[in-house]
């Protein structure tokens, strides 16, 4: 549970949950805490391996084909320390310095059974967003990186003009485009309103 005291800074305590329940359905909560979870050591999660990650990894690999261009945009960490919501971001793929090119790690995240018969280490994955309950219940983890995405989305452009498509979106996302900027897009969807 998460809360803020009278000079509004954030308290985060743990909150012992024994079921959960879906209508009819029921099973037990903690799934580390169960009998036969002790010869699991962890439990590793992705949301974002995706096509769209191999295309990402791909075009800053340069090997995009030409005339195509991407913008990703969604929710990342925010690393403010009394922080209770995400950061936007938006960027133009290819644009992140190159000691900070998307990698296969970004987007994994390992739970690491703190009851295993045989205890997995924090760093067993070097690249990894690792989690580990602390003394007082709580999740902590670990980020070995700056940038931490939860989800995206990414907006390919095959056509002439993709690149300067691909940037009037990400200042779009961003809210940086000047107030006299023609519209290039609809406003439900990134899609090109040419």
């Amino acid at each position: 549970m998460a809360y803020r005291g009278d000079a509004g800074e954030l308290t985060v305590t743990a909150e012992a949950i024994e079921q959960h329940t879906w209508g009819i359905k029921s099973m037990p909560s903690g799934l580390f805490r169960q009998p036969e979870a002790v010869n699991l050591a962890g439990v590793l999660f992705s949301n974002s391996h995706t096509a769209s990650k191999f295309n990402r990894i791909g075009t800053e690999q340069g090997l995009a084909a030409v005339g195509t261009a991407l913008t990703r945009f969604g929710t990342c960490y925010n690393f403010a320390p009394d922080a209770t919501e995400p950061d936007f971001f938006a960027y133009v793929v290819g644009d992140r310095p190159d000691e900070d090119e998307e990698t296969f790690e970004e987007g994994l995240h390992l739970f690491v059974n703190p009851w295993a018969a045989v205890p997995l280490s924090t760093n067993a994955l070097p690249g990894v967003t690792t989690y580990k309950l602390g003394e007082s219940g709580v999740l902590g983890f670990t980020f070995p990186v700056s940038f931490r995405p939860f989800a995206s989305k990414t907006v390919v452009f095959e056509q002439e003009g993709a690149e300067m498509l691909a940037r009037y979106l990400q200042l779009k996302l961003l809210g940086r485009l000047p107030p006299d900027a023609p519209e290039l897009f609809d406003t439900e969807e990134p899609t090109p309103n040419l």
